[in-house]
């Protein structure tokens, strides 16, 4: 029965599925509850992770609650991808990857592909950024330049660390399924009691009321935005109590006369740049540059054009003075009233870091604010100016809200390892240690479409509606909107939260940090420094854990069924192999990536750019699964019009924010050339070569 019903199966570019019988489900309920929980809780437990402490405290801290929209449209594209990755496996036994290697042109066209997509899980962001968790708890405060080598062996470290898990107990999914548990209770707990007992209800109304606040997008403005003078209602965006304007930013090569090498200067050694200097060949100030020692001498004019259509040069007097705290400060004479403003100096090495004029003395630039297209629209005012700048961070919150890039698509590997519909029937990637008598077939399974079979199948199909709108969707909202809670109420307070350029390490700590420098805590602020400090760590390295596993699986199963040589060769027991030498591989690659970008760029750069090729990743293979289960499952199985839909929606979102971010950075699109060197090598040789050996395999029958 099993041959000739193969033989009505679609043929594909992979070997046929074989059939075999639909095991019948266990009974949804308490007394099933460690049968359905599982899949879902790993995800969710992968998800809390880059979006939510790294990037949401960054968000929240500029905008408040507002644009946490963004992770609500996130997630619910991302339930309907996971949703149609999890019909595909229960129905076949194989991850959704096996399912891409079934179209045309074929396994070695895909391959490649898939290499591409994989890029972003190529750089190890979290365990890097953990490294500057783990050394800020020993010292007690955020790690600093002088800290760069001990973080980058560090990072090694934890990187080879977070590895050990994976290589222990039986199947490596069981292992996965335990941590991330464990990880999900501790971490949304901890952030729950905070919440409840620290953080005020406005706070928690301004969270909640983000996710549905459609169309809010960021822009650059004052608060006073019918320009009466007046801190009306809803104006007051921020909520201090005050009535912001935009405060003029500056790079060194805004002053006047441009061409100068301008530098800010730190010159009572605290830490902290409190002047402005320029080279000059009596100058009192000596300054190493490029292992040379150069005269300076302290601007006392600043000169500056100004803003508008027609810009005219601006002078203003400069002098030095201490604040309240007694710490040396850079002030200017407003020419308008002859008020002495402070100046905030950044280190002027970045056009991301830019000086400001602190015209209302509070630390913080004024100018980040929100508008929201659909009301700018109806009301005649059109389409707001959008904040451009910042649209790699946004995307970046969008790739990494729920579980973001092709993380996703693993779901359908852990469906099969959970051993759910027909995963039963192929077997599962087995741990090295305690692993033996696990095995798993190169080829998936399908069902003979009956009665019987079809009852079996919506008694599955129920498992993933419960896994995905039970467990992982609303967990992905909790995680999201409960670290925003602590980070929306407390990183006001940490330095951080207006010294962008400090974010390169301090993005994990960002909330931490909030928590030491907050008043009203009773004197706790130490403890909650540790404990946020412990429970960062605690969601970052889990997290690198599973992308190790991630990657690791996801190619263990694309040349476990793709590559033919290992198809013949290969006994069902042998998988380990494969999976662990990839290991080795990706971590030797891995250590080669941080030290690449911690001396080229940032740990917050490794963040953007893994969230960003994630997006595009995620956005073509929404496509690939949908196509698929349209065209390989037997038409009682495929998605309706509802699930199409939202599937689709997935794509247009991911795709339209990749766009967004490629716009505004389009020295990122040498990633698109990659896919099309790709193309014409698998054109011009690897095809040749196949349609070659076809032709000399024929004429020797």
């Amino acid at each position: 029965m099993s041959d000739s019903k193969s033989s009505q199966l679609p043929k594909t570019a992979l070997p046929t599925w074989s059939v075999a019988e639909l095991t019948a489900p266990k009974r949804l309920g308490w007394s099933n509850i460690k049968g359905f929980i599982g899949p879902g809780i790993v995800m969710c437990g992968i998800q809390i992770g880059g979006g939510e402490w790294l990037l949401g405290p960054e968000i929240t801290a500029k905008y408040g609650g507002s644009l946490m929209w963004i992770a609500t449209i996130a997630i619910i594209c991302q339930v309907f991808y996971n949703m149609e990755c999890g019909r595909y496996a229960l129905y076949t036994g194989e991850p959704v990857f096996t399912g891409f290697m079934r179209n045309k042109p074929g396994p070695s066209f895909w391959i490649g592909t898939f290499a591409l997509f994989n890029i972003g899980a190529l750089i190890p962001a979290l365990s890097t950024t953990a490294a500057a968790v783990v050394v800020a708890l020993f010292i007690g405060e955020v790690p600093g330049e002088e800290y760069n080598v001990t973080l980058l062996l560090l990072s090694y470290a934890l990187f080879g660390l977070v590895a050990i898990p994976v290589l222990i107990g039986g199947k490596i999914y069981n292992t996965l399924e335990k941590v991330m548990t464990i990880k999900v209770f501790v971490v949304l707990t901890f952030c729950l009691v905070v919440g409840v007992f620290f953080v005020s209800p406005n706070n928690w109304g301004r969270v909640f009321s983000g996710f549905f606040a459609f169309g809010n997008v960021p822009v650059e403005r004052g608060e006073d935005g019918n320009e009466n003078g007046v801190l009306d209602d809803g104006e007051d965006w921020d909520g201090d109590g005050h009535l912001d304007r935009k405060e003029r930013r500056f790079a060194m090569s805004d002053i006047h006369p441009q061409g100068v090498a301008y530098r800010t200067y730190d010159s009572d050694g605290d830490g902290k740049y409190d002047a402005l200097i320029r080279p000059a060949e009596d100058g009192e100030i000596s300054v190493t540059v490029d292992k040379e020692d150069q005269k300076y001498e302290m601007l006392t004019q600043l000169i500056l054009s100004s803003e508008g259509d027609k810009p005219i040069q601006i002078s203003y007097s400069l002098s030095q003075a201490q604040d309240a705290s007694g710490a040396t400060k850079l002030f200017m004479q407003s020419p308008e009233d002859g008020a002495m403003l402070p100046i905030h100096l950044t280190s002027g090495k970045s056009s991301k870091h830019l000086s400001y004029i602190d015209a209302d003395d509070d630390g913080h630039w004024d100018g980040d604010n929100v508008d929201n297209v659909i009301t700018s629209v109806f009301s005649g005012n059109g389409i707001p100016f959008i904040t451009l700048a910042n649209i790699a961070v946004l995307g970046a919150f969008a790739g990494y809200a729920g579980g973001g890039g092709l993380s996703n698509s693993t779901y359908s590997n852990f469906v099969r390892d959970k051993g759910w519909g027909m995963g039963s029937q192929v077997g599962a990637i087995p741990s090295v240690v305690g692993g033996r008598g696990v095995s798993l077939s190169h080829i998936g399974k399908v069902f003979e479409i009956n009665e019987t079979n079809l009852s079996r199948w919506k008694g599955w199909w129920r498992y993933i509606l419960t896994d995905q709108l039970m467990i992982w969707g609303p967990g992905c909202f909790m995680g999201m909107a409960l670290p925003g809670l602590i980070s929306i109420e407390f990183s006001q307070y940490s330095e951080f939260f207006s010294d962008t350029e400090g974010l390169a390490w301090a993005q994990a700590l960002i909330t931490a940090d909030g928590l030491k420098n907050a008043p009203d805590l009773h004197g706790l602020n130490q403890l909650f420094w540790i404990l946020t400090v412990l429970v960062g760590l605690f969601v970052l390295l889990p997290s690198q854990m599973s992308i190790i596993d991630d990657v690791c699986r996801r190619w263990t199963d694309i040349i476990w069924s793709g590559v033919s040589g290992v198809r013949e060769k290969m006994k069902s027991d042998q998988v380990g192999k494969i999976y662990y030498r990839i290991m080795v591989a990706y971590i030797v690659w891995s250590l080669i990536m941080q030290t690449i970008f911690l001396y080229y760029s940032d740990a917050k750069g490794m963040v953007l750019t893994v969230a960003n090729t994630n997006n595009l990743g995620l956005g073509l293979t929404a496509v690939l699964v949908l196509l698929n289960n349209h065209r390989f499952l037997p038409k009682e199985l495929r998605p309706g019009l509802f699930h199409s839909l939202g599937v689709i929606g997935c794509a247009v979102f991911y795709l339209g924010m990749t766009a967004l971010v490629f716009a505004q950075k389009p020295e990122v699109l040498w990633f698109f050339a990659l896919f099309a060197v790709w193309g014409g090598i698998w054109f011009c040789f690897i095809r040749k070569q196949k349609s070659q050996m076809a032709k000399e395999f024929k004429e020797t029958e």
